[in-house]
Parts: structure tokens; sequence; C-alpha cells
């Protein structure tokens, strides 16, 4: 099979499939990346953000911070100091990142 198909100008990206994310119960509605390429967080409909160690995706946490529904989005400054999300329950968290990292490593 042709990575690119000539006649419809697809790019078939099955085949050059890197990494693949498995641990949320229902879809997956956002990814954020760090810039500096040592985590990412992913959001869903099933009312989590998770924290995964990139470029493994291994997850280092589940997060249930908004009262209701889906979360749609995650953002990271580019500092790498903090990180929102915006969720159903109409309402965007602030978390320091930090502190996070900090307290996932001091519960390990």
């Amino acid at each position: 099979t042709s990575l690119v198909d000539n006649n419809k100008n697809n790019i078939n990206l099955n085949l050059i499939n890197i990494r693949q994310i498995n641990g949320h119960h229902f879809e997956i509605t956002s990814i954020s990346i760090f810039s500096n390429l040592e985590y990412c967080i992913t959001t869903s409909n099933d009312e989590t953000l998770c924290i995964w160690k990139f470029p493994e995706f291994e997850k280092i946490i589940t997060l249930t911070s908004h009262s209701v529904g889906p979360i749609y989005s995650s953002a990271i400054n580019s500092k790498l100091t903090l990180m929102s999300s915006v969720g159903f329950d109409q309402t965007v968290k602030v978390f320091d990142i930090q502190v996070l990292l900090q307290s996932i490593k001091n519960n390990k």
C-alpha cells in the first residue's frame, strides 16, 4: 500500500502511525504536547484529563477536575508553568504544573 494516494491527494496516516493512546473510556477530545516534549495532556468525553509521559504515552495520572460532562480541550503555556482545561460544566480550570508534577512524584 502506498503512503500517498495520487488520485485523491490523500495520505494514509496508518502507515506512519508512531504511537497510539489507549486509556480513556470515551472519545479523546484534545491533545496538548508540552514544548519540552516530556509530557502530553489528553482530554476526553469520559470527564477526565490525563497526563502522559511523552512520547511513550505512559499514563502518569488521571484528573477529574470538572464537575460534570466532557472536558473539551487543554492548553499549556510556553513557560510550562500553567495548564488549563475547559469543560461542559462551563468552567476553565487552571493548574500549576510544577505543583501537580511534584505531587505525582511524592505519591509514587
